[in-house]
């Protein structure tokens, strides 16, 4: 969560920097050696993907990023780990791609391929890299990839659906209405309990029970109780996107998206100067 933190897209940053504190264990028993070692597997991973971008392809890019890996004492998948473990020193034998995984994005970014750079879940994978045919591992990769990206266009999709579903069903609501924000946040994040999403959205307990009680008696909101604490959930009926059909977009080039970044830099810049101009 604190490398989502840092990355270049502003939302995924954003998003990160406000549940980083949720996250985090309120006793963490574990010693700091332990952290040391997550940290490390990450710097090294965000080295070896940076030095193996390539702007010719993105296919070229990543054959130079397994070969990386199958070097790297760390990342190399290993035959003697204990596929059970998932803890401590020998849960990181088991070859922590999860860590590469998070700046993958950047590898195919860096060269014009993706934009944002976001996490691609999934890309590298033991079975990809244990080929010992070069081809074949190349059409494995290309098939991960596609993958991947599938995901992120499935998660991009009940992301829109999820959105026109709340501006639809509150849309009697007051324009002051935090029940919108908390919903979304539920819908976009996964359960939560009471005290948290007060923390995310600087509610009141009172505020926040109250706004829970709406949205679960309009069938919004469901509440179910796990170890002794109630936990909160959207139910916007996800299984209706199967019919939900996001419109055709263009293809556009690298330059045509350079173009429109910088497009909506200067709306951002000349917004922020009426705006200056009006508080005066």
């Amino acid at each position: 969560m604190t490398e989502l933190a840092h990355s270049s897209w502003g939302p995924l940053a954003t998003a990160a920097t406000r549940l980083k504190c949720l996250l985090l264990a309120p006793h963490d028993h574990s010693g700091d050696d332990a952290h040391k070692d997550v940290h490390l597997v990450i710097e090294e991973a965000r080295r070896i993907v940076r030095e193996s971008t390539d702007n010719r392809s993105p296919f070229t890019a990543l054959a130079s990023l397994r070969n990386a890996i199958l070097e790297h004492p760390t990342f190399a998948p290993s035959e003697t780990a204990d596929p059970f473990s998932w803890s401590g020193e020998a849960g990181l034998r088991l070859s922590p791609f999860w860590a590469v995984d998070i700046f993958a994005g950047e590898c195919l970014s860096a060269a014009g391929w993706l934009r944002p750079s976001l996490p691609l879940t999934g890309l590298i994978r033991r079975e990809i890299l244990c080929r010992s045919d070069p081809a074949s591992a190349d059409t494995m990769q290309a098939h991960a990839l596609e993958e991947a990206a599938s995901h992120l266009n499935r998660q991009l999709l009940e992301a829109v659906h999820a959105e026109e579903t709340i501006r639809r069903r509150l849309a009697d609501r007051r324009s002051t209405s935090r029940a919108p924000a908390l919903l979304a946040m539920l819908a976009g994040f996964g359960a939560m309990r009471s005290s948290q999403i007060e923390r995310l959205l600087g509610l009141t307990r009172l505020g926040a029970r109250s706004i829970l009680s709406s949205l679960e008696s309009d069938g919004l909101v469901e509440r179910r109780t796990l170890a002794g604490a109630h936990l909160y959930s959207a139910t916007l009926h996800a299984s209706s996107l199967g019919d939900f059909v996001s419109p055709s977009l263009p293809s556009l080039s690298s330059a045509a998206l350079d173009a429109f970044d910088v497009s909506l830099a200067e709306i951002d810049r000349l917004l922020g100067r009426s705006s200056a101009g009006t508080d005066d």
